[in-house]
């Protein structure tokens, strides 16, 4: 069965490109839970995987590192030379993201799209700090228009805020930004442990 598998994933049977990268396994899982031997990583489809699993996998395969002080010699950064995300910069969102950073949306990063935090057609740049993954539904609900949510990227947090439409007569103020946990129940535990009020 395995030979099987290996003989599927090697030869390209599943197809050349999901989302602009070929189909491969990506996994993220911070250097504590390795070094800890604790905890499990997560794939860009959302799924849980045991650390020794993860450790298994990463001695068969093709190996790209996520560093998030600094960042690899591969191009994070276009400005407004191209459109689309790169292969770099789509497995950069995966690892910082998870998934779709709506509120509340559990789409995990291989059901997302590179979202350009400013409109594309409103002079956004493509570049790893204005992108955030977004499901096609809130890609389409993010925007410039008077009922789309604003998105922004929180260069204290590294989190991709959403902040939801505006009213024309707020009853309880201006809208607040919002940031989606789902994919990262981490931090939501590492929160609750420093108490209220931590980022």
């Amino acid at each position: 069965m395995n030979a099987l598998f290996k003989c599927v994933l090697d030869g390209g049977a599943l197809g050349g490109s999901h989302r602009g990268l070929p189909p491969q396994l990506i996994i993220s899982i911070t250097e504590t839970q390795l070094r800890e031997s604790a905890d499990l990583g997560v794939t860009a489809t959302g799924a849980d995987l045991p650390w020794r699993d993860v450790v298994e996998l990463a001695a068969h395969a093709d190996p790209h590192l996520a560093v998030f002080a600094d960042h690899t010699e591969e191009i994070l950064y276009f400005g407004r030379a191209r459109r689309t995300a790169s292969r770099a910069q789509r497995m950069a969102l995966f690892a910082r993201d998870r998934g779709c950073t709506a509120p509340d949306c559990d789409q995990p990063a291989m059901h997302s799209e590179a979202h350009h935090l400013i409109d594309w057609a409103q002079g956004g740049r493509t570049d790893i700090d204005a992108l955030g993954n977004a499901c096609p539904k809130h890609n389409r609900a993010a925007g410039p228009g008077q009922h789309q949510w604003t998105t922004r990227l929180d260069r204290t947090t590294g989190r991709v805020t959403w902040t939801p439409p505006g009213t024309t007569q707020p009853i309880n103020g201006p809208p607040t930004s919002q940031v989606n946990d789902i994919h990262h129940p981490d931090r939501v535990l590492t929160r609750s442990r420093a108490g209220p009020g931590s980022p």
